[in-house]
């Protein structure tokens, strides 16, 4: 691959913000020289095609237009969430314990990841939680975030990090809540196709400066222990890793107008799927005015375009073991990110909902469900 200087530029300018771009950005640089390829797939493992069958208007339309209790139960959720979340404190175990409980209440099988990782303030516990609606099925779609919050304070106030990433954990619980039934039958009807599963990492944000060392502890831990657990089912072959059809990172989402791009020629068509249902809504009008408008306007939050992407992520130690991403993340990033500021302020729940409706169209899509 050749790159020109300008393009190398920006490359090297962006590597200096984390969520984070930074030391990957060597071993991008020195593939160039060498003629850059991907990590090789885990054996054993394919990715999905396109869906065969795109959703269809009419469940769209059911998707989209929610009720009060609906909404009040995501408020309540997000409060929930939305407090200080730095691992080590009585009110990170609070959130913790709050989304095992969200998941045993629906009768999803939760696993607790649990160990002690060396910080730069000593050792801390982490705690992943993996939610699987199915844990007997071979092959997994997985939609994934961090719940952790950064280690920042300001006049007595703790960090609080709204779209960083209370907004997306809370996404992602509200989805499988609305799509209960419709999840449960098709695990009844079809043990052995795809099961969702959902993962919370714990430990992603840097307790000093972002480094190979002090951040992605929850994720990195994650993916080489299941690079070397093999599958606990006689019906599966090969490791935890080789279930993995498509690891979707929801991160830094809740503000008004994010963009979204394509990271990875592999789960081009995947991200295109999102692109489309996003587009489908606009024509059916389903798509809710921003907080600060009355009226409906189109929203382009995905696009067509492919982009390289340096940004350091709970995904980078999945995808260096080959392990095909879909990366959803807001960039530019949002205004207030590891701000003080990204607290409920911060956020447009019309544009909330819009993304809510976006990704639970894909779910349907992607696993084939019926309404």
């Amino acid at each position: 691959m050749n790159i020109s200087f300008s393009s190398l530029c920006l490359l090297l300018l962006i590597s200096q913000i984390s969520c984070q771009p930074s030391s990957w950005l060597s071993s991008i640089l020195e593939s160039w020289s060498n003629g850059y390829s991907r990590p090789s797939r885990p054996s054993g493992t394919s990715i999905r095609p396109s869906p065969i069958c795109p959703i269809s208007n009419s469940d769209l339309a059911a998707i989209a237009r929610t009720d009060g209790s609906q909404e009040k139960d995501f408020n309540a959720t997000l409060a929930s969430i939305l407090i200080p979340r730095v691992p080590g404190t009585p009110s990170h175990l609070q959130v913790n314990e709050y989304i095992k409980t969200s998941f045993q209440k629906l009768d999803w099988i939760v696993e607790e990841d649990s160990f002690i990782g060396k910080t730069p303030l000593g050792n801390m516990p982490f705690r992943n939680i993996i939610a699987t609606l199915n844990p007997k099925a071979c092959k997994r779609l997985v939609l994934a975030c961090h719940y952790d919050s950064k280690l920042i304070s300001s006049q007595g106030r703790w960090f609080l990090g709204a779209t960083d990433s209370a907004v997306p954990c809370s996404m992602m619980i509200q989805m499988v809540r609305s799509l209960d039934g419709p999840l449960k039958r098709h695990a009844k009807a079809n043990p052995s196709g795809t099961t969702l599963q959902m993962i919370f990492f714990d430990g992603e944000e840097a307790f000093q400066n972002w480094s190979d060392d002090d951040s992605l502890y929850g994720s990195r831990h994650l993916a080489n222990k299941w690079m070397n657990r093999n599958s606990t089912h006689d019906s599966c072959s090969g490791t935890e890793l080789n279930k993995i059809e498509l690891f979707v990172l929801l991160d830094l989402l809740g503000a008004k107008n994010p963009k979204f791009a394509s990271y990875f020629e592999n789960t081009h068509q995947s991200y295109l799927r999102m692109y489309q249902i996003e587009k489908q809504l606009n024509l059916q009008g389903l798509m809710r005015p921003s907080s600060d408008s009355s009226d409906r306007e189109e929203t382009h939050f995905f696009s067509e375009k492919r982009s390289y992407s340096l940004i350091e992520d709970d995904h980078i130690p999945f995808l260096r073991k080959g392990v095909p991403i879909l990366h959803i993340i807001a960039y530019p990033f949002p205004s207030v990110w590891h701000k003080m500021t990204d607290d409920k302020t911060a956020l447009d729940h019309p544009t909330i909902w819009n993304l809510i409706s976006i990704f639970q169209g894909f779910l349907v899509e992607y696993l084939g469900l019926e309404l």
